[in-house]
């Protein structure tokens, strides 16, 4: 987890930029086994979520620090959390902060969530859909979330 050690508060742009940088060094250049590898190993599927969740801060102008943000770091330390996170579908409005919230909401209700894949879905998509307002289709007008 060498790409997000320090400590200090830090933009988005800055860690995409590092993050990059490591990906990059690790498969520019390499044979496509090797790539297949680094994509597949724990370091490397974390490198290619936690940029993509990045960038999507990045596009709201988000400032955080993963390591003082426990939502984040529970998150981002969790290859599998992640990459369910990520490859579940579009956040409406890159909310991807806003779902981070409500699925870190949701492990303090219940904190073996994990453990149960099914509930560890119905969780990720719990937190995808809610990061932005429901619209009733009864009441288009309404939301039925608040």
């Amino acid at each position: 987890k060498q790409w997000y050690q320090r400590r200090v508060a830090i933009t988005a742009g800055d860690e995409i930029q590092r993050l990059g940088d490591f990906i990059r060094e690790n498969v520019q250049g390499k044979p496509l086994k090797d790539l297949k590898s680094f994509v597949t190993s724990e370091e490397g599927a974390l490198a290619v979520y936690t940029l993509k969740l990045y960038k999507a801060f990045k596009a709201r102008q988000q400032i955080f620090d993963p390591k003082e943000d426990a939502t984040m770091n529970k998150i981002i330390e969790d290859k599998d959390i992640l990459e369910l996170l990520m490859t579940s579908g579009d956040v409406q409005g890159n909310k991807y902060k806003e779902a981070l919230e409500i699925l870190d909401e949701l492990f303090r209700q219940d904190s073996r969530l994990k453990e149960n894949p099914l509930k560890l879905r119905l969780a990720i998509a719990t937190a995808i859909t809610h990061s932005s307002a429901v619209k009733s289709q009864a009441i288009p007008r309404k939301s039925i979330d608040g």
